[in-house]
């Protein structure tokens, strides 16, 4: 019943002893790993190998994690090793294909929330030029003004 309602995860998983030979395996596990093309062995060590030479080391997450990227597909396989009495080693592997292109979309996001930043701010910088320009224009025309003003009335004198 217990391999029944494992075989029913869209979550791929691998049981192996403290030895390294698999005890059990899902069979969205089988899928993920045909999709990979990774030959089913009967000891972990050697699906491990063979997942660590596809790894998309660009994305790490953490050290008991392996991303790969495979036919429009991001799969995360997380290694756990159970250090109680049996130290039963478990791979859990989940397609996180949707969480990835959430985060692409952020990025672009983000870089285009810069381009604008940095648009604002030279807009920002370039209002504050014309301004300073306006005030020293305003104050030429003013000391032109008063020097007019002086020398029409020592003229005057």
């Amino acid at each position: 019943m217990i391999k029944d309602a494992l075989d029913t995860l869209s979550s791929g998983v691998i049981f192996a002893n403290k030895n390294g030979q698999i005890t059990y395996i899902n069979s969205s596990m089988k899928k993920y790993l045909d999709d990979l093309n990774i030959r089913q062995h009967n000891r972990i060590n050697k699906i491990l190998s063979q997942l660590s030479e596809l790894e998309n080391t660009d994305r790490k997450i953490s050290k008991n994690d392996i991303i790969i990227s495979c036919n429009d597909k991001t799969l995360n396989f997380k290694v756990k090793k159970d250090y109680s009495s049996q130290s039963i080693l478990q791979v859990v592997c989940n397609d996180i294909s949707e969480e990835e292109k959430v985060i692409k979309e952020l990025e672009e996001t983000t870089n285009q929330l810069n381009m604008i930043q940095k648009d604002l701010q030279n807009t920002l910088r370039d209002i504050n030029n014309i301004q300073k320009e306006k005030e020293i224009l305003r104050l030429k025309g003013n000391i032109h003004d008063s020097m007019s003003q002086r020398l029409s009335i020592l003229h005057c004198y």
